[in-house]
């Protein structure tokens, strides 16, 4: 999923390998619940991330000129 691109486990988030039983989601969801560094360092740092990856004026700039160095503009 997209989200592995945006998550730095253990630094801003959780990835989980195998989410194939509740159990494994659940240890999952305690581990972030119980981890209260884990938590801030999301709160400050993802907010960042999305901003960053996902500011429709940079991304949208960004095309246009990988889009005209390709036409040869």
């Amino acid at each position: 999923p997209a989200s592995r691109d945006l998550i730095e486990p253990d630094v801003n988030g959780l990835l989980l390998d195998d989410v194939s039983t509740p159990e494994r989601v659940a240890n999952a969801m305690r581990q972030a619940a119980q981890n209260r560094d884990l938590r801030a360092q999301a709160k400050t740092q993802n907010p960042k991330i999305i901003q960053d990856r996902f500011d429709n004026t940079k991304n949208l700039r960004t095309f246009i000129e990988r889009y005209q160095r390709l036409a040869g503009k």
